[in-house]
């Protein structure tokens, strides 16, 4: 962690030449400077006192501090930048405090008082940001200047409030000292802006910590920071030592991007100084992000400079004291930003150090890495020690480039690494030799490593279209005499494949394609992704073979280049089967030689070590990242494609090119060896271990395979034959293929759904029936229980099932939801689920009991059907048509469920109703009173009355519900609603039994007189005198319970 500066270290610090200035300032503050006491209440209260005085002073002191550039030390600068910024934040709140109107000191302080100014003193003491390159001024003043200045003028207003001087003013004396305190957060905040803008003159390096404007930064290269750098300087000349390790690394500018090997003869490869294109990029602090995974980047603002934020970081305290983690994905560019910054940083100010880690002993120390480093790149043995100590002016700076590598080659684990070179930088810095650190790494390893909570971490973003087109135009203009006639390489073209396009090292891929017969260019639309990467695939195998020089008829050379296809393919299965994203050398070379019978040459007598069969494979190929590392002097190695969908494709291509050739062995063979088994030995090995629904683009490019094949038909009948066999005992090869450990029954499982995988692909849509299957829960219960998890669930996501009559399946119908909803014909409705709980519970299948749990109880006691229309209706429906149909299909068969599911208002509408009006549900009371709930509330009232006027000869409706249809009707009347003239109020109140009703409802009896009277009703010809109600509602209160309502005079 760097160190943070007091307001009394920035002084101390910058002035100490100006013993006159600091020595005023000291007075000022009763010797709390230079005297080394603690800063008392007293001494805060006499620097408000004397603010004036104080301002002026400093000001003093950074305008000469800013003169003293000669003779300093690159981390000296830094440390007197950092001091000046500490001055500038007390600087401000005082200049922001003039207007207090009236002397601190005159306060009468109590303990409690003093106690509350130590918010006001958190500003001064040992508490003052660190200036750091990740946020922009705005981010500076908007998370960190304003609270903190926040805060210390609020606890300045409690001090006063609390003391005796604010009794004694009165009422304008208050509002004008509250509106001055009230505007001093703001206004110190402007000050501090513009403060350190105006000082960016004089502290050029401030404008690179917090990003402060430049119109010239967003489309510079890293030149730009050579450049900046230079104006810059407080170093001297560099001595022999570190001039020479420059020069090597600046070398490195004006080599080409690529081996010229690896072009076709006559193009020209643009140098590194040309080609190079700065990408975007997004920085946190390790403590805000998760830095493997991509959503915990996603509220990272993206930024363009990144020469900018690299000087800001390394002119910056953050530098020496915390590494700079550079993450990207294969062939963004993170070695090339390393040897570019090697070449770029000047040698006055910095000793740059580059270490490739995958050639340095992994085991070693960091020192020892370090020194290995060295001795790379001047081929001389160097200390570390010994160098840093004679660097003079110039800070050191260590790249270390490949941390993926050392992590990948090595398998060791190296989770602390990064705590290691934090813990190097402490350790440096306290010997009083700082330096700064830059790692860089796959973002995919991350996961697993430690990265200290304050260190900056850089991750490099895909090319923008921009700087494709940036990029080709430098590649165009150095090839301008190549292409000729057939013009530049334009980016249209190439943005056809942007996925591609937009990692700088598969650009380049594809402008290196192109440059051989157009291979971009001569197509009017976008290849398919298939095809492109067969096009690329064979190009670069053509290449490689023909620069063997051997005399070949075509039909050879085309051998040759499906020889190299199948190597590269054996390369995919590797990781495809293994579930990695690269393979080791070391297993590399057991597959080739377990499949393809590739072993490695003798060795003869004085000559060194031959290549393995993984390194002969790969050595060569533009499209496949090698990463080392050194481990016990041994030189490890693993091997990736620079983009995954390569080897998806790989492993597509060739599995289909092996299940051909199993079709031709079988359309071969004679009649009488039918009987026998065919020989899958081939794709048995490689199929048996990993599903391929494990890798999505997989089953993708098999599909368009599979539809530019016309064998189809013929293939299929193929793998119908191995699926049937497959559970036959028989002798198969390639048993010393095991790039996993997988038991029989394991590989027996993966095998044969690989195989159902194939007949879809081929077939198309199919009934399972077709492959012989029977009891599909069976089978896939068994794969279940041999996949792992994962591999399991990508199963079931990836192949559209859909159930037919049978009961059986139907696979691979891709107009299929994924989920389909559960018909009834596959389900068993009798099932007793009492007896399935125990099923589950002596099972312990997660995925049922997940659905057991919240259905436990009630399945004790109910059926498949019942508890089925339980929850269909209880969930909410999508829209009113659904619910009706679910009201519909229950309705039958679970009037009970139906009718306890009502919602109130009635959810349905009338003529879904009157459907259900005719049914069973139609004799229950409950539903018409649950109809009638909902009259009179908004909803369509004539249709309704009209469906209880229809049904009113029924029992359920004028007799058990008629509290519910008086209420309807009083709640209309009371609306001032518009009856049929046969169905009035005065109909039903003469219909029912309103004694009874009355009783029940006492409210109703109310409202019934004033409706009668309203009408002009006899209330005395239905209605009871007080008596008769009295003994009516006795009545209903000792009856025992009924089959129906009380409520009917009938």
């Amino acid at each position: 962690m760097a160190r943070k500066l007091s307001y009394s270290d920035a002084v101390k610090l910058l002035g100490a030449k100006e013993h006159k200035l600091v020595a005023a300032l000291d007075r000022i503050v009763g010797g709390a400077l230079l005297g080394g006491v603690a800063l008392g209440v007293s001494e805060l209260l006499g620097w408000f006192d004397a603010k004036v005085d104080f301002i002026r002073l400093s000001h003093e002191l950074l305008i000469k501090a800013a003169e003293k550039r000669s003779g300093l030390s690159r981390y000296s600068r830094t440390e007197r930048l950092h001091a000046a910024h500490a001055v500038m934040v007390v600087v401000a709140f005082f200049e922001a405090a003039e207007d207090i109107p009236f002397n601190l000191k005159d306060l009468d302080l109590t303990r409690a008082d003093q106690l509350d100014l130590v918010g006001v003193r958190g500003l001064f003491d040992r508490d003052l940001p660190l200036p750091t390159a990740d946020q922009s001024l705005e981010a500076v003043v908007l998370h960190d200047m304003g609270p903190r200045y926040q805060v210390a003028a609020s606890n300045l207003l409690h001090m006063v409030f609390a003391s005796a001087a604010w009794d004694r003013m009165n009422e304008t004396e208050r509002a004008g000292l509250e509106h001055a305190v009230h505007w001093i957060p703001l206004t110190a905040v402007d000050k501090y802006r513009d403060m350190l803008i105006r000082s960016a003159a004089d502290y050029p390096e401030i404008r690179f910590w917090f990003q402060v404007e430049d119109a010239k930064a967003t489309r510079a290269a890293l030149e730009r920071l050579e450049s900046d750098l230079a104006a810059l300087r407080v170093g001297r000349d560099p001595d022999a030592r570190r001039a020479d390790l420059a020069r090597r690394y600046r070398a490195v500018l004006d080599r080409p991007i690529v081996d010229a090997d690896d072009a076709p003869p006559g193009l020209s490869v643009p140098a590194m100084r040309e080609a190079y294109v700065d990408p975007c990029f997004q920085v946190a602090i390790g403590a805000q992000v998760e830095p493997s995974v991509a959503a915990s980047w996603a509220p990272v603002p993206v930024r363009e400079d990144l020469y900018r934020f690299l000087i800001g970081h390394l002119t910056s305290p953050v530098a020496t004291s915390e590494p700079l983690i550079v993450l990207g994905d294969p062939g963004a560019g993170k070695s090339m930003l390393t040897k570019v910054l090697a070449a770029r940083l000047p040698a006055s100010d910095f000793l740059t150090v580059r270490v490739e880690l995958r050639s340095a002993p992994a085991e070693a120390d960091l020192v020892e890495q370090i020194e290995h480093g060295l001795r790379a790149a001047v081929q001389e043995n160097l200390s570390w020690a010994e160098l840093g100590r004679a660097a003079g002016d110039a800070l050191p700076v260590v790249l270390l480039d490949g941390l993926d590598e050392l992590l990948q080659a090595t398998g060791v684990s190296q989770s602390r690494y990064l705590l290691r070179v934090a813990q190097f930088q402490q350790d440096r810095a306290d010997a009083g030799y700082p330096v700064a650190v830059v790692v860089t790494s796959r973002i995919s390893v991350m996961g697993g490593i430690a990265v200290p909570h304050e260190a900056p971490v850089v991750r490099l973003l895909p090319f923008t279209d921009e700087q494709v087109t940036r990029w080709l135009e430098v590649w165009n203009r150095t090839n301008v005499g190549y292409f000729g006639a057939r013009g530049p390489l334009e980016p249209e073209v190439v943005l056809r494949y942007v996925e591609l396009a937009a990692q700088p090292l598969l650009l380049l891929m594809l402008a290196l394609y192109d440059a051989v017969d157009d291979g971009l260019r001569q197509e009017r639309s976008a290849l398919s992704e298939a095809e492109l990467y067969e096009r690329i695939l064979t190009g670069f195998a053509r290449r490689e073979v023909d620069k063997a020089d051997a005399d070949r008829s075509e039909a050879d050379r085309d051998d040759d280049v499906e020889a190299e296809l199948e190597r590269l393919s054996v390369v995919a299965f590797a990781m495809f089967n293994r579930g990695t994203q690269w393979v080791s050398e070391v297993d590399l070379s057991a597959d080739l030689a377990a499949l393809l019978d590739v072993e490695p040459p003798g060795r003869a007598t004085g000559a060194r070590t031959p290549l393995s069969p993984g390194e002969a494979t790969l050595g060569r190929f533009f499209f496949v990242q090698r990463a080392e590392a050194v481990r016990d002097q041994k030189t490890l190695r693993t091997y990736e494609f620079l983009h995954a969908t390569f080897g998806e494709y790989l492993v597509a291509r060739f599995t289909w090119r092996v299940l051909g050739d199993v079709r031709r062995a079988e359309e071969a063979r004679p009649r009488r060896a039918a009987a026998v088994p065919v020989d899958d030995s081939d794709l048995y090995a490689l199929l048996s271990f990993t599903p391929l629904t494990s890798r999505g683009p997989v089953l993708g490019f098999l599909a368009g395979m599979a539809d530019g094949d016309e064998d189809r038909e013929a293939l299929s009948g193929v793998v119908r034959r191995l699926f049937e066999d497959a559970s036959r005992p028989h002798v198969r090869a390639r048993g010393d293929y095991a790039p996993v450990e997988r038991t029989v029954p394991e590989r027996e499982a993966v095998y044969g759904l690989n195989l159902v995988l194939l007949y879809g692909i081929a077939r198309g849509p199919f009934d399972v029936r077709e492959l012989g299957v029977r009891d599909w829960p069976r089978l896939t219960a068994f794969w279940k229980s041999q996949l792992p998890d994962g591999e399991w669930r990508t199963l079931v996501g990836a192949v559209p099932v859909r159930w037919v009559e049978g009961p059986s399946v139907e696979l691979f119908r891709w107009s299929l939801p994924a989920v389909d909803p559960v018909p009834a014909v596959v389900a068993d409705q009798s099932a007793a689920l009492r007896d399935e709980t125990w099923e589950l519970h002596f099972t312990a299948d997660p995925v049922g009991n997940a659905f057991r749990f919240p259905v436990q109880h009630l399945a004790e006691t109910m059926s498949v059907h019942r508890l089925r229309a339980i929850v269909d209706l209880a969930l909410p429906s999508p829209t009113a048509a659904v619910r009706e149909v679910r009201h519909l299909r229950w309705a039958a068969v679970e009037p009970l469920v139906v009718r306890h599911q009502f919602r109130t208002p009635p959810p349905l509408g009338p003529e879904t109703l009157r459907v259900l009006a005719s049914g069973p549900i139609g004799l229950e009371a409950a539903f018409w009173a649950r109809v009638c709930e909902g009259i009179g509330r908004g909803g369509p009232d004539r249709e309704l009355v009209a469906l209880v006027a229809e049904h009113w000869d029924s029992a359920a409706v004028a007799d058990l519900a008629a509290v519910a249809v008086v209420d309807a009707w009083l709640r209309l009347h009371e609306s001032g609603f518009e009856f049929a003239p046969e169905w009035g109020v005065a109909r039903v109140l003469g219909e029912v039994d309103v004694e009874t009703v009355a009783a029940l409802r006492p409210d109703l009896g109310k409202r019934i007189g004033h409706a009668m009277r309203e009408l002009g009703l006899d209330a005395d010809a239905v209605w009871p005198h007080d008596q008769v109600r009295t003994a009516a509602h006795d009545r209903v209160r000792s009856a025992p319970p009924a089959t129906r309502l009380p409520g009917s005079r009938r």
